[in-house]
């Protein structure tokens, strides 16, 4: 596998580590300083970056996710979102090319995961970087990503377009959860309704609904 231009086999940790950031699936796990913005400035002294330029990249990052106001809280102090923004953007002030959240959703209340999806997308716009998320949950990431990579026992076995991927036959045997809004699609198309394309959220599943309606009162 290579990362980058670097295989992942015979390429130094340290090297990878410039490159890739990663937040596990239980944020906790990597937060164990005295306060946020400590969390945020630590991998950054490691490098031995200037105080100054460290509090300026730490600013920018906080202000982009929204953590001016905690950043003298300690870790445990924080709610199970807080926590999983801290453990991101504690990679972010890295400035990786790739992002890698594992299971980010797994252990946050429906607001708190609505809200996450939400910067996920954010991040990925407005830093230009590729934010890599391994999920089991598509219905709630379906909607944000470009690409779509199914796997069964370390091996790819489908990679494109979500649009394309979630209604390939080979997608069902492998028990995923397909969306719903693909499942309704499905059954429209049974009932041979078509829609211009195949939806990845609910308002997009509304919208081609709405407008085969419009036509058709047109006609």
């Amino acid at each position: 596998m290579n990362i980058l231009g670097y295989d992942v086999r015979k390429t130094p940790t340290y090297v990878l580590a410039k490159n890739v950031g990663m937040v596990f699936q239980n944020p906790e796990n990597q937060l164990f300083l005295s306060s946020v913005e400590r969390e945020l400035a630590f991998g950054l002294e490691n490098l031995g970056m200037h105080p100054n330029k460290i509090r300026k990249k730490i600013y920018f990052i906080s202000e982009i996710m929204g953590l001016e106001s905690i950043l003298e809280k300690a870790p445990y102090e924080l709610s199970g979102g807080q926590q999983q923004k801290v453990a991101i953007a504690s990679m972010l002030v890295m400035e990786p090319k790739i992002l890698i959240l594992d299971e980010p959703t797994s252990n946050l209340d429906p607001i708190s995961t609505l809200n996450l999806i939400k910067l996920i997308s954010d991040l990925n716009r407005k830093l230009d970087i590729t934010i890599i998320v391994v999920e089991h949950r598509l219905e709630l990431i379906s909607p944000i990503v470009s690409r779509v990579i199914l796997m069964k026992d370390g091996r790819i076995v489908l990679d494109g377009d979500p649009r394309k991927i979630f209604v390939e036959k080979k997608a069902e045997t492998l028990g995923i959860g397909i969306p719903k809004v693909v499942e309704i699609y499905k059954e429209l198309c049974k009932e041979n309704i078509r829609l211009s394309r195949v939806p990845l959220s609910p308002k997009e599943l509304v919208d081609e609904i709405r407008r085969i309606v419009y036509e058709r009162k047109d006609n």
